[in-house]
């Protein structure tokens, strides 16, 4: 902190009378103070003859008025704290304020002078206006369930879990004479094959639509599904259940898996076991018999595209 120097010249005249020369006082080229003479409406100087001036060291703020002018650093008034720094537009909170409140003006009730004694703590800033983006904005037209995108821009469709209470989208193609229907089962909705005698159906099969126009990459995606066999003979792994990218007359076949009675089984099958999982658009579904007998029904639920 520079302190002012002030010089005071007295001027004599013949009545003995002593007056202050206005042109002998200097304002303060240094940025710590308020500048301003004596006697106008600036800030306060460093000390004066009146004890009503403003504060004696200017502490905070920016540069000081030059003399003659109102323009000294901006201050609080007495006692108060500086004002804190406004927000930035970005919607972030302004910066805390400066260290040294403002303080006094000068008795003429000028502008306040710069000055202020250190350790006043400026107030936090006001928050930004216009306030900013928050973080990324999520896309709009994201796809759910985490599908991708087919090639002319429309969503795909990644889960089949039936809770609308429609095929939605499945159809069918090799059934045991009796409709694919979604139903309750076990507390959730599935789609439900009838079959009287599977051993003697070469399959029952149904195709999944993934893109209604369009294709998608699937190579490095993994097709799941879980199958229920209810019904009876009880028997343990005599049926299959298994897939193909896009059917079967393709020879896109994914894995096949064995399947008993009275349980939810499980299938996985990574999609790029197919040539044509670079562009696919459907793929098939199939369940069959190894040979033994089964009357009941066929459930499927919770497929997926992961």
């Amino acid at each position: 902190m520079s302190l002012h120097r002030l010089r005071l010249g007295y001027c004599v005249v013949l009545t003995g009378a002593v007056v202050a020369c206005g042109s002998e006082f200097t304002a303060s080229d240094s940025p710590d103070g308020g500048g301003g003479s004596f006697g106008s409406h600036d800030g306060a100087v460093a000390g004066s003859r009146d004890a009503s001036t403003g504060a004696t060291t200017g502490a905070g703020g920016s540069s000081a008025g030059t003399a003659g002018k109102a323009s000294g650093g901006v201050g609080g008034s007495v006692g108060g704290t500086g004002t804190g720094g406004s927000g930035a537009t970005s919607g972030k909170g302004g910066s805390s304020g400066s260290a040294t409140g403002g303080a006094g003006g000068s008795v003429d009730a000028g502008t306040g002078g710069m000055g202020g004694s250190v350790g006043s703590t400026g107030a936090r800033g006001a928050g930004g206006s216009g306030g900013g983006s928050a973080g990324s904005t999520a896309d709009a037209s994201a796809c759910p369930n985490g599908a991708l995108k087919c090639s002319d821009g429309t969503c795909s469709r990644a889960l089949y879990n039936f809770e609308s209470g429609t095929l939605d989208g499945i159809t069918v193609r090799s059934s045991s004479g009796h409709p694919f229907t979604v139903r309750s089962f076990n507390g959730t909705l599935a789609l439900g094959i009838d079959v009287d005698q599977l051993n003697i159906l070469p399959e029952v099969s149904f195709d999944v639509l993934i893109c209604s126009s369009g294709t998608i990459d699937l190579r490095n995606k993994i097709l799941t599904f879980r199958v229920y066999f209810q019904g009876s003979p009880p028997s343990q792994f005599d049926f299959w259940a298994q897939a193909a990218l896009p059917d079967p007359q393709s020879g896109g076949y994914l894995d096949q898996i064995g399947v008993g009675t009275g349980a939810w089984t499980s299938y996985s099958s990574p999609l790029n076991k197919s040539s044509f999982s670079g562009a696919a658009k459907t793929l098939t579904i199939q369940a069959g018999s190894l040979g033994g007998g089964f009357t009941g029904t066929i459930w499927f639920d919770d497929i997926r595209i992961l």
